[in-house]
């Protein structure tokens, strides 16, 4: 049999052996002496050394994946637990609340998590957007009209099962656009606090600088 056939057999196999079992990181070295045994029946005594070789990497590998996954899944759990203290503590109807920074962390961890802007077009305009952050205004400039098509829009682009976080100004709208989709079964919503300009300066009146999402010097754009 060609040896890159033997490879690519190997590789399958121990790639189905590791699906059945569910294998933890610390349980390979047993697997690695298993399908190393299966090597050497199916194919030959000669080479089983190189079938080790291959199954230490191919193991190396699935353990770095499963070890990194638990990590992920451990800091996303993290933050979200400290989201939800704060929503306790302070008598939130939704998820929870997260800083800016614990929501930039969510969007890096949960890739299907959504982060919603619902300020006006013309702050995004004028102040500044999050990259890939879906957009639907809670009022509309001038005048803060309310938008009473807002909860059918966000039923049309943010599904009921992810997580979904608000973003506005400094935190209000967001809150407010957080309880209502709480309200409509978004059971996993959460309000960015802070916003994305933050508090204002006392002297100045200034804001972007004390806190928010731009003071943090998270990924903001113009474009």
């Amino acid at each position: 049999m060609n040896c890159a056939i033997e490879k690519m057999q190997i590789l399958i196999f121990t790639h189905k052996v590791i699906k059945e079992n569910s294998l933890a990181v610390h349980r390979n070295d047993a697997l690695c002496h298993y399908c190393a045994q299966y090597w050497c029946v199916s194919f030959g005594a000669c080479e089983a050394g190189v079938a080790l070789h291959e199954l230490v990497l191919v193991l190396a590998l699935y353990s770095l994946t499963y070890a990194n996954k638990e990590m992920v899944m451990e800091s996303l759990s993290t933050i979200l637990q400290n989201a939800r203290q704060r929503a306790e503590q302070h008598g939130l109807p939704y998820a929870g609340a997260l800083t800016p920074q614990e929501a930039q962390q969510v969007l890096n961890l949960a890739p299907a998590a959504q982060l919603v802007d619902v300020r006006t077009r013309a702050e995004l305009e004028l102040v500044g957007r999050v990259p890939n952050a879906t957009h639907i205004e809670w009022a509309f400039y001038p005048g803060m009209v309310a938008n009473p098509d807002f909860l059918a829009q966000l039923d049309k682009q943010v599904d009921h099962e992810v997580l979904v976080m608000f973003l506005c100004r400094t935190g209000g709208r967001s809150h407010n656009a957080a309880v209502l989709a709480s309200q409509a079964g978004y059971a996993e919503a959460y309000n960015v606090l802070e916003g994305f300009e933050g508090e204002s300066t006392a002297d100045t009146k200034q804001r972007g600088q004390i806190n928010g999402w731009k003071a943090a010097g998270l990924p903001w754009t113009n474009a």
